[in-house]
């Protein structure tokens, strides 16, 4: 970071470890019910900004967040160093249109 403010809050991110102990051990002490509670909460604010600023964690969270990558069989199509054997050699998109041969149908029986 170029910004002249970089080493303050390169402190102050060290220092919420110790933030979070002391305030752990604060609220296992105190007794007044309201002052608790505000420890209590300023403790989760505490950690929720830890974990905000632990960049491994919030790769492990994003892998875990993905969705599963799903296998798609692969399409059945002949493999490339295989060529089909050309069965009507002459065809092809400048070929000559044929007409195709009438076939009779057997009479049925039944008629």
């Amino acid at each position: 970071m170029s910004w002249s403010g970089s080493r303050p809050l390169r402190e102050a991110i060290a220092g919420l470890p110790e933030a979070r102990a002391r305030l752990e051990e604060l609220s296992t002490v105190a007794a007044d019910p309201e002052l608790r509670e505000l420890l209590v909460s300023v403790l989760s604010t505490v950690k929720r900004v830890e974990r905000e600023l632990d960049l491994a964690h919030r790769a492990r969270r994003q892998l875990q967040l993905r969705r599963p990558h799903r296998h798609r069989p692969l399409p059945l199509r002949p493999h490339a160093a295989r060529q089909r054997p050309d069965i009507f050699p002459e065809s092809g998109p400048e070929a000559e249109t044929v007409r195709m041969p009438v076939v009779e149908r057997p009479a049925d029986d039944d008629e």
